[in-house]
Parts: C-alpha cells; sequence; structure tokens
C-alpha cells in the first residue's frame, strides 16, 4: 500500500508518530539515526545559545542568536527532508511490485 508523503512528512515532527511513519516505510533503524542528528543539532544549538550569554558585544549576540535559530530549523527539517525522499523511493518500489504482480495475474 502507498504512503501520503504529507502525511508522513507531517509525521515526523513529533518523535512517536515520526518513528511510526518510518516504520511504515521499512526504515526505522534509519529514522532513529536521522533522529539522532535531528537530537544532535538542538543540543548544538543549545551550546550556541549558551555561548550567547557570555558575549557581551551586542553585534555578536545576533549573529550568535541567529546561528542557534538555524540550527533549531534544520532539526526539524533533517527528518522531513528524509522522510520524503525515502517515502517517494518507497512508493517507487511498492509500483513496481504492484505492475510485476497484476502482470503475473494476467498471465
Amino acid at each position: 500500500m502507498r504512503v501520503n508523503i504529507l502525511v508522513q512528512c507531517l509525521a515526523t515532527l513529533i518523535l512517536p508518530t515520526g518513528l511510526y511513519a518510518f516504520k511504515r516505510i521499512d526504515k526505522l533503524k534509519k529514522g532513529i539515526l536521522v533522529y539522532g542528528a535531528s537530537f544532535g543539532l538542538t543540543i548544538l544549538s543549545v551550546i550556541v545559545t549558551g555561548i550567547l550569554f557570555v558575549n557581551k558585544d551586542g553585534q555578536t549576540n545576533l549573529v550568535i542568536a541567529l546561528y542557534s535559530l538555524g540550527l533549531t530549523a534544520m532539526s526539524f527539517f533533517v527528518p522531513i527532508y528524509y522522510m520524503r525522499n525515502w517515502s517517494i523511493e518507497f512508493n517507487k518500489k511498492i509500483g513496481k511490485e504492484n505492475i510485476t504482480s497484476s502482470q503475473a495475474v494476467q498471465s
């Protein structure tokens, strides 16, 4: 059965539903690694924000805050990116299996 790519991508915003979405396309182990990388970006963002409190220069604080915001945004987009690519690949694989099985039935 084909998967809806939009629903799969939205499911990655919450960890339990995201893991279930990765399980549906048979990529659970890779999905756990993707979420680990996403969590690492979030931790890196917290560290960068911690540097913000040490620094007293206003202009540098703005740059650090923007880097932190960028890292946080990337931590959301990494699972969505991989879910989209792997869902498209899964749908193509399922489509090819359906074509070959329908040809076998017609023969």
